[in-house]
């Protein structure tokens, strides 16, 4: 190669052989974060509201890996997925075809691992790693701590999650009215179920109760005795949402928006009431807000460190 260039030469040279033999690794920034459950979500929720586990417990019997989709042109999906335990040993390598599921704003594929004792029997307490690769395509990788311990409420039998309602009747979009509401009791259903062994599901639940009037039911002496005898002794959560209209709400910076979440004891006769509250924002969009009332509600709020003293 001959380079003449009557400013800097040698300058433009080396330009000249960067460009050349220098190229761009491919997939080397473009790598995107998946999350990690215990169980999995119901479709068409918004998977971004869900609590991202840090942790897993000896008590937990799957994981769940949900990677969202950029298009839903593909149906089917190859992936893999490797874990690695405190010492870097691979314990899990394996490979799956998997059928991409409708979201409330993206498609998703979630690939379910059973945690077997045999699995378990590889785990060391403290790091482990989770590689997710998908049609080639690889994730950042996932690190959990893994605590060799059992959270599950031996002592309670049954915790049943009932539909979740507005007494607002306020929405970002009332379309979507259905599949917020299905959000916020799905992504507590999917906590729940790491500490009580048998959790009924709203999406099951309100089959059983679809002529009843579940507002306020935890307050009424006859509500409560209707849910005591259909699903017997247990321990009940339900929800109150409010979600005023984007054109309502973003002109109006004191709007509120708020998620109630009650949990009422049968056995004792007792409910405790969490709430967690916050002004809308202009530019603030749903998913962020909605994220940021569950985690506020299961930290801040107390929910979380309250069903694990139950």
């Amino acid at each position: 190669m001959i380079c003449k260039n009557k400013l800097n030469p040698w300058t433009v040279c080396l330009g000249l052989l960067l460009a050349l033999f220098i190229q761009p690794v491919s997939g080397a920034t473009d790598a995107m974060p998946f999350k990690v459950l215990t169980a999995e979500p119901l479709p068409r929720t918004e998977l971004g509201v869900y609590q991202d586990i840090n942790e897993l417990f000896a008590s937990d019997v799957q994981l769940v890996l949900i990677a969202e989709l950029d298009s839903d042109k593909n149906i089917k999906h190859s992936a893999k997925v490797q874990i690695l335990n405190l010492k870097g040993e691979i314990i899990y390598d394996e490979e799956k075809e998997l059928e991409a599921q409708p979201g409330y704003r993206k498609p998703y594929v979630a690939y379910g691992i059973a945690l077997d004792p045999e699995l378990k029997s590889k785990l060391i307490p403290g790091s482990m790693s989770i590689k997710l690769y998908l049609d080639g395509r690889s994730f950042l990788i996932k690190q959990l701590t893994y605590q060799d311990q059992s959270v599950h409420k031996k002592q309670i039998a049954k915790l049943v999650v009932l539909p979740f309602y507005s007494t607002t009747n306020q929405f970002f979009d009332y379309k979507s009215k259905d599949a917020i509401l299905s959000t916020f009791s799905d992504a507590l259903k999917c906590e729940a179920q790491r500490y009580f062994s048998n959790v009924i599901p709203a999406d099951i639940s309100e089959k059983s109760v679809s002529e009843m009037n579940i507002k306020n039911c935890f307050e009424n002496e006859g509500c409560r005795n209707n849910i005591n005898k259909i699903f017997g002794e247990s321990i009940f959560i339900s929800g109150n949402v409010s979600l005023p209209a984007a054109n309502s709400a973003w002109s109006n910076p004191e709007r509120e928006v708020f998620l109630e979440v009650f949990l009422f004891d049968s056995r004792q006769i007792q409910m405790k009431k969490f709430r967690s509250s916050s002004q809308i924002k202009s530019g603030d969009l749903p998913a962020v807000i909605m994220k940021s009332l569950l985690d506020d509600l299961l930290v801040k709020q107390g929910f979380l460190l309250y069903i694990r003293s139950l």
